[in-house]
């Protein structure tokens, strides 16, 4: 009975043993996980990071990190370190920053979403000796928006004036057009890290608590394309503030009232304008077909009307004409008036959307919508068939990615692979039998794999070995200014190694930055290419890291000040068009092409630093743009297919280094029959990714011409490669928006700040 007694005890000690390990364990994995905090307050740190947009994400684009760092102990030299926890992710970023003692510093990081439905992340902060003095683990955080679906920043005057779009009837939340709201303490002061936003909703008493590195960014980013909503809350927000007061495209006056009739219903009603100068809408609200199922056949919208909201009293801010074209008005009183900055455009609101009776109209998300440019059938979707596109990227890499790397064709590998088979199998047993020495076995065979394998190595070197290689192919838009001009660009960069190395790389623009090559949601949102980037406060710095033999891609996304490089004027009499173009370039303009009106023309070349006058019959253009666009995406289609295969297959799909291929990658977004055609042929969802306002086609939508003018041998900017190729190309395309047409056809320029017009006569 007492062996029984003492077995049993034992027993019982044994579980509570177990357990009392168990709750230990658990203790000490919850002190080791909280250990960096406690760590940081130990040492007077507090590290705040705020991710994206209100913890949204753009797929395939920018977005910023803001960062917020005290220290209230011993100054050290720190470094920001970002990346997600996504394994095999080549998107580690860094940023250096020095904290003194009772120190707070902001700064932001633009990175880069690959999408794929990964939004969680890991935050850093390292010192001098690589430490870790403080973690923040963003997992989870940040909501992914689909590349196509439409976000939206706002600064509103108060939470409840915050903008808010309709619900979509499909399920797949990706889609949901989504309202970020922004803080102004924490706005981003790069256009590049706002890159991801479609629209920003600024009310003129947010504006006034910017910086001006913040105003700086925001102009940037309006000018390289974006749109900006701006609403009057006070007149002297506006006439007090100078950057305001120049941004405005109307004289504003005092306050005053109007009753409310059906404007405002009207333009709810409207959603994305048949008039392309009216609509912000890009290229990637615009699916193409099979992309997406619709319960109805495109069928106007029709809302019921507001009974509350007609008759009320509307506060409004008095106008005076000015560069804008009204967009809404109520009578002879505008409430909205649009007008354009650079390639970009701005929406002037009259009235404050903080105010009532606006803030209690139950229409005023689709006011917003329609703003926007969102298609009305956007949102009676019920489901999207979505299979992922493929990046823009992959293109740019065809065509300039060395052409020192060779693929085995498949039917060389087939026949080489049989061969192997033939003697390692019936070659060396009938060669050993007839010999009588089947035991020499354990000695040929592995003398033929060391052989095959010499052989393998030898048709390795043949096809993939060269000599170190840098080239670059820049696309850069001019935007001419009054007061300064400036140049976005995107450059692309592949570098071929014949060894395993790394390569640094840097930029010392204020605004630039670096990413690997992005292959598309399609793929998963993968990165074919490795790159450590560190971000500073201007610039870059980069060490690339190429595997032997490979020839890999990069992409820089910048901006720089500078004067008007191009500059040019059209002018239409009857069947004829004459442009004239001034080349402050110290390169002569190979290849010259105009595009207006669904057309492309062909010019002669123009001498550095010179001018000339072009005169075209437009009847006779040498291509119409929609057909150009259908016939370059296949090719594209195939070069992408062709990158994606480690082997040959006898035809290689690369593209050439040439205008025309840069110029269609520009238009992508046009699709034409023969390319509508061929998407439902394939039944496929599949599209081509580009960044945020590259593609030109909605600037020709609105009735701007496009010039494009391709530079041999030359670069707009200083060399990113710190190192010395044997082989080195730099060429850019140039492309120049000749501004939309003017509404009166008067001759009158629409937009006075520019340097370059188009009349009409």
């Amino acid at each position: 009975m007492n062996l029984f007694r003492s077995i049993s005890l034992a027993s019982s000690w044994s579980w509570w043993s177990v357990w009392m390990r168990l709750v230990v364990c658990l203790l000490l994995g919850v002190a080791c996980s909280t250990t960096p905090s406690l760590y940081a307050q130990k040492e007077g740190i507090r590290f705040d990071v705020f991710l994206g947009f209100d913890k949204h994400l753009h797929e395939g684009e920018w977005f910023p990190v803001v960062c917020e760092v005290e220290n209230t102990g011993p100054g050290f030299v720190a470094t920001f370190e970002l990346s997600p926890e996504r394994s095999g992710s080549s998107q580690t970023r860094r940023y250096q920053v020095e904290l003194p003692t009772d120190s707070l510093k902001r700064f932001v990081v633009p990175a880069f979403s690959t999408g794929g439905g990964y939004g969680r992340w890991n935050a850093r902060l390292l010192d001098s000796h690589g430490e870790v003095r403080a973690r923040r683990q963003l997992g989870g955080a940040a909501n992914v928006q689909a590349w196509q679906a439409p976000l939206i920043g706002a600064l509103p005057a108060n939470f409840s004036a915050m903008p808010s779009l309709p619900k979509i009837n499909s399920k797949q939340e990706e889609f949901q057009p989504r309202v970020a709201r922004l803080q102004a303490k924490l706005f981003p002061d790069s256009p590049i890290a706002l890159e991801g936003l479609d629209m920003i909703y600024l009310n003129s008493k947010e504006a006034l608590k910017l910086g001006a590195e913040q105003v700086d960014g925001l102009m940037r980013w309006l000018r390289s394309g974006g749109h900006l909503v701006l609403a009057i809350e006070q007149p002297s927000d506006i006439t007090a503030t100078p950057w305001l007061r120049r941004l405005s495209p109307c004289q504003v006056g005092n306050l005053g009232k109007i009753t409310t009739d059906q404007a405002l219903h009207r333009f709810a009603e409207s959603g994305a304008s048949s008039d392309p100068s009216q609509t912000s809408s890009e290229h990637r609200f615009n699916l193409p077909p099979k992309t997406y199922q619709v319960s109805s056949k495109n069928k106007p919208l029709k809302l019921e009307p507001d009974a509350d909201f007609r008759g009320k009293t509307l506060v409004v801010t008095e106008t005076t004409p000015g560069e804008g074209k009204v967009l809404i008005s109520s009578g002879e009183v505008p409430l909205a008036i649009r007008a354009f900055k650079g390639r970009g455009q701005i929406s002037l609101l009259t009235f404050s959307p903080s105010r009532e009776p606006f803030l209690s109209w139950q229409h005023r998300d689709w006011f917003w919508s329609s703003l926007i440019g969102i298609p009305s059938d956007w949102y009676d979707a019920e489901q999207f068939r979505y299979y992922g596109g493929q990046s823009l990227d992959g293109v740019f890499g065809s065509m300039i990615e060395s052409r020192q790397v060779r693929k085995l064709p498949v039917v060389w590998l087939l026949v080489l692979l049989g061969v192997y088979l033939l003697v390692i199998g019936p070659i060396d047993h009938f060669s050993l039998k007839r010999l009588n020495r089947q035991m020499l076995t354990w000695i040929t065979f592995p003398l033929y794999v060391i052989l095959f394998s010499a052989l393998i190595y030898y048709i390795g070197y043949r096809l993939r070995a060269g000599e170190k290689e840098w080239n670059e192919l820049h696309v850069v838009d001019v935007v001419p200014g009054e007061e300064e001009s400036m140049l976005r660009g995107w450059t692309y960069a592949s570098v071929y190694s014949p060894v395993n190395a790394s390569y640094p790389v840097a930029s010392d623009l204020r605004y630039a930055t670096l990413r690997p090559e992005f292959q598309g949601t399609r793929e998963g949102g993968q990165e074919s290419s490795r790159a450590a980037v560190l971000q500073g406060a201007r610039g870059f710095r980069a060490n690339l890291s190429v595997p032997v033999w490979t020839s890999q891609l990069f992409v820089s996304d910048w901006q720089k000040p500078s004067t008007n490089l191009l500059e040019g004027k059209l002018v239409r009499r009857k069947d004829r068009l004459k442009l004239t173009l001034r080349n402050r370039l110290d390169s002569r303009l190979d290849s010259l092409w105009l595009a207006f009106e669904g057309r492309l023309y062909k010019l002669d070349s123009l001498r550095a630093n010179a001018s000339r006058q072009f005169e075209v019959a437009q009847g006779r253009a040498f291509r119409d743009l929609d057909e150009l666009a259908s016939r370059y995406r296949d090719r594209f289609a195939d070069a992408l297919r062709s990158r994606g295969r480690a082997l040959s297959t006898g035809s290689e799909g690369r593209l050439e280094r040439e205008p025309m291929n840069a110029i269609a990658a520009s238009l992508v977004s046009l699709t034409g029959d023969a390319q509508a055609r061929n998407i439902r042929r394939r039944g496929r969802g599949d599209f081509l990714m580009a960044p945020n306002r590259f593609d030109v086609s909605p600037l020709i939508a609105r009735g701007q011409a496009v010039v494009f003018a391709w530079a041999e041998n030359f670069s707009p900017i200083e060399p990113l490669n710190q190192f010395k190729p044997k082989r080195l190309q730099r060429d850019t395309l140039f492309r120049l928006a000749l501004p939309e047409r003017s509404p009166s056809r008067l001759g009158k320029t629409v937009n006075p700040e520019s340097a370059t017009t188009l009349t009409y006569e």
